[in-house]
């Protein structure tokens, strides 16, 4: 289960989002484990370097076969997202429900349950905050 990302406190300049792939094998089995998260840093090597410190807490003797970030095509979407109060968790993006959201709108975006909206792309939590 893969711990909740905010990152997107307000700045002043916009960050680009990266994914980070890394490829490891840990001490015990040869099998390959992948690890990927979202990151918002200022270049790629930030990103490379955030992404292994967040492997290195889940997995401490993690031997690296592989890594990458790419840049995302969404980023702006994502430090727009980020900005407003969205969180990603397990692959959903996820928020408080606010007093003036309208239903319709998430529905056809994505879901709500108790008191969380969750989206799926982060073009849906822009969707979900215009209306």
């Amino acid at each position: 289960m893969s711990t909740p990302i905010q990152l997107g406190k307000s700045r002043e300049t916009v960050m680009p989002a990266y994914q980070i792939r890394i490829a490891y094998l840990t001490q015990y089995r040869r099998t390959r484990h992948y690890f990927h998260r979202l990151i918002i840093a200022g270049d790629q090597d930030l990103a490379l370097t955030e992404g292994r410190a967040q492997l290195a807490k889940r997995s401490p003797n993690a031997r690296i076969v592989h890594e990458s970030a790419l840049l995302r095509p969404d980023s702006r979407d994502i430090e727009a997202a980020m900005s407003s109060g969205w969180m990603l968790r397990d692959g959903w993006w996820t928020r408080p429900i606010r007093a003036g959201d309208d239903l319709a709108i998430i529905a056809m975006h994505g879901h709500a349950d108790s008191k969380h909206i969750n989206a799926r792309t982060p073009a849906g939590c822009i969707a979900i905050d215009r209306a």
